[in-house]
């Protein structure tokens, strides 16, 4: 995400453009970077409404939704941050699912985030 001061230039707002991909699980997502259809690169969010199984394979998930995690969170309501294996940044996410569980019981919903994706160290 780039500083408020390099939004604009000479008073104007400076146009720049972020990569939003929708998915029903984030397993189809993946597949598609297999076939090369989309680089994880040009990929800035994804929504989805589960994270599903594939990202073990070559992600690491930190969990935005555990209490340990929120000073992490960069963006208001980004659920997730993917890492490639390296630990470099790859993309953020929504993920639905784990969402609408932390906003029915947020406390019992710290100990499946934990299960799901680790805790952060």
């Amino acid at each position: 995400m780039r500083a408020p001061e390099e939004l604009f230039e000479n008073g104007d707002v400076r146009p720049f453009s972020k990569t939003l991909e929708y998915k029903h699980g984030l397993d189809a997502l993946i597949d598609e970077f297999d076939s090369e259809v989309k680089k994880p690169q040009h990929i800035n969010l994804v929504i989805a409404w589960a994270a599903e199984e594939r990202w073990k394979e070559r992600y690491q998930v930190v969990s935005l939704l555990h209490h340990d995690n929120l000073h992490l969170r960069r963006f208001h309501g980004v659920t997730h941050e993917f890492m490639h294996q390296t630990g470099d940044h790859a993309f953020y996410a929504v993920i639905l699912r784990d969402l609408v569980r932390y906003l029915n019981h947020p406390l019992q919903e710290q100990d499946i985030q934990a299960d799901l994706y680790g805790a952060e160290e």
